[in-house]
């Protein structure tokens, strides 16, 4: 006895699309252009993940100098 299994998309995760669809993006293989992107946002400042990133590097190449 074996599985039945019923395929759907799921948007950001998984896509079944055409060969008339990958040749109109030109072969391209990339997952975005065809299972598209989540519809939550990633809401935060950048300014503020931009500094803390850099004092974080700055903080691991003056432990690497060490």
């Amino acid at each position: 006895m074996g599985f039945i299994c019923i395929y759907q998309d799921e948007k950001s995760f998984c896509a079944s699309v055409p060969i008339q669809r990958v040749a109109e993006l030109d072969y391209v293989p990339t997952p975005g252009r065809y299972v598209g992107l989540p519809d939550e946002e990633d809401a935060f400042d950048f300014a503020e993940r931009f500094a803390a990133l850099k004092a974080e590097v700055e903080s691991q190449l003056k432990e690497e100098a060490k």
